[in-house]
This record gives C-alpha cells, sequence and structure tokens, in this order.
C-alpha cells in the first residue's frame, strides 16, 4: 500500500529529463530566466505561474500507483525541459531580432498552455479557474508586451550598438519577413510597430536589405538558408568597407613625411599641395 511519503518521495525526488536536475531546482532556474526575457517576462511568467501550480498540485498527491499510472511526472518533467529549452534559446536574443520573432514566440507560449491543460487535465483540475485563466490574461498580456516592446524600440542607439553587418540584414530581412508574409497573421498594431522599427533602421543604419522576392520565397528556400547567405554577403562588405577606411590616412606627405588623410588637398603640416604620393611604411613624428 502506498503512502503520501512514498508518493511524496517520487515527485521531490524526480529528475527532469534533459535537464538533469530535481522539478524545483528547474523552476527556481525558470524563474531566473523568465526575468531575461525583458518585454516577453509577462507572457513567460504565466507559462511558469502555471507549472508552479502544477508542482504544488503533485506533491498533494497521496497515492503512488496514480503517479506511476498515468505518467505525469514524466510528461510534466517533459514540459518542464521544453520551456527551459525556450527561454535559454529567446533570452539571448538582441532587441530587433526579439522583435521579429514575437509572433513564432507567441505561438509557442501557447502551445505551452496547451501542454500544461493536458497536464491538469491528468490530474483532474479541469474544473478549477486555473485551467482557463491564462486564455481571460492573453490578449493583456500581449497589449503589455507591444507597450515594453515600444519603449525599446524607440531607442535606435541601442538597437545600432547591438548588430551589425550580416546580423543586421538578418535581423531586418526576418523583420520585413513578418510585416509581409506573415503580417496577416498578427495584430495591426504589431505590425505598425515592426514597420516603424524597419523603417527607422534602415534609415539610420543605411542597411541593405533585399526584396523578399530576391530570397526566392516562392521557390520555397528555407528562409534560414537565404538569410545565411545574404548575412555572408554583408559580412563580406563591411570588411571590405573596414579595409578600405584603414587605407584613408595610410598616404605621406611627400615634402614633409606626414601622414595626411587622403581627401586632403594641402598637407596640414608645411601646406605642400599634394598631388599622387606613396603609402606610409610609417609615420614619421
Amino acid at each position: 500500500m502506498s503512502t503520501l511519503k512514498d508518493a511524496l518521495g517520487l515527485v521531490l525526488e524526480f529528475v527532469v529529463p534533459g535537464i538533469g536536475g530535481t522539478i524545483f531546482l528547474a523552476l527556481d532556474t525558470m524563474s531566473s530566466l523568465c526575468y531575461e526575457m525583458k518585454e516577453n517576462e509577462v507572457m513567460c511568467r504565466r507559462v511558469l505561474e502555471r507549472l508552479q501550480f502544477v508542482w504544488d498540485e503533485l506533491q498533494k498527491i497521496q497515492d503512488e500507483n496514480m503517479l506511476r499510472d498515468n505518467q505525469v511526472l514524466p510528461k510534466f518533467g517533459g514540459a518542464i525541459n521544453n520551456f527551459m529549452t525556450f527561454l535559454k534559446k529567446h533570452s539571448r536574443k538582441k532587441l530587433l531580432s526579439r522583435l521579429a520573432s514575437s509572433r513564432k514566440l507567441a505561438e509557442e507560449v501557447q502551445e505551452f498552455h496547451t501542454e500544461i491543460d493536458f497536464l491538469f487535465k491528468l490530474l483532474n483540475l479541469v474544473h478549477i479557474a486555473e485551467m482557463s485563466a491564462w486564455k481571460q490574461q492573453w490578449e493583456q498580456d500581449q497589449k503589455i508586451q507591444r507597450e515594453l516592446m515600444q519603449q525599446l524600440v524607440n531607442n535606435t542607439h541601442l538597437i545600432s550598438s547591438e548588430l551589425h553587418g550580416g546580423a543586421l540584414v538578418e535581423a531586418l530581412t526576418e523583420l520585413k519577413y513578418e510585416i509581409e508574409v506573415k503580417g496577416q497573421n498578427q495584430s495591426p498594431e504589431q505590425v505598425a510597430l515592426m514597420r516603424q522599427t524597419f523603417m527607422s533602421v534602415v534609415r539610420t543604419s543605411k542597411a541593405k536589405v533585399p526584396k523578399l522576392a530576391a530570397i526566392d520565397i516562392a521557390a520555397r528556400v528555407p528562409l534560414a538558408d537565404a538569410i545565411e547567405t545574404l548575412k555572408e554577403l554583408a559580412d563580406e562588405e563591411e570588411r571590405e568597407e573596414r579595409r578600405l577606411n584603414s587605407m584613408r590616412h595610410d598616404r605621406l606627405c611627400p615634402e614633409c613625411q606626414f601622414e595626411v588623410p587622403c581627401d586632403n588637398v594641402f598637407c596640414g603640416r608645411c601646406g605642400e599641395r599634394l598631388g599622387t604620393f606613396r603609402k606610409a611604411a610609417a609615420a614619421k613624428p
């Protein structure tokens, strides 16, 4: 005959697959990761709260056989592992990439809620308010996410400091794809925010973002593969620009050997009018 102690021990000692620690430690780690989700913290913490609720309910179960028969612990462990992986992936993203992936993030969050709904059914908790409370809070959570994102994207300095070259082109191309191809799957407010941000970043960064037809979406080339090619091209352009910039001061005045910017017509030291002159091996004092 199983006892409360036996059932509780099974719950407390369960090791989460893919993580290697107990449920308690995994929930604690995910709480810290939720904080790193920035504008998406509210939506993610809603998932975490429901996982915590399931954890609390599991500790009340007195029948060890029930835990073993319905396999609720392995399923709960799988949900925790999936959510942990999700948090680690998205918490590392830069601002522009987070904006571009906001639709997919919201879809994934809803999938986690559906997964937790199944756990509620396994525990016979479908009748309680917590089963459907997240659906009532969903619109408000998304509104909070948009408002926080609006505040962040207004800081164009932050965006330009986070991404450069190919990484910037990659994020902008993903953003353009979300606007032009997936816009119908998002709210008008979200599309307007993405469009405003896209135009602002392109204007300030002078980034060259290709037309979507250029990455051959119609031919069903995977978007990630096409973007990777564009990223490599942008990186090559950036390297060439740096190389050219490094040569801009690599000239000497033929009279006094003073290093002079190549755009200058006259030497800043001796006043000599400059014509074609040799590259400097090293500037003389």
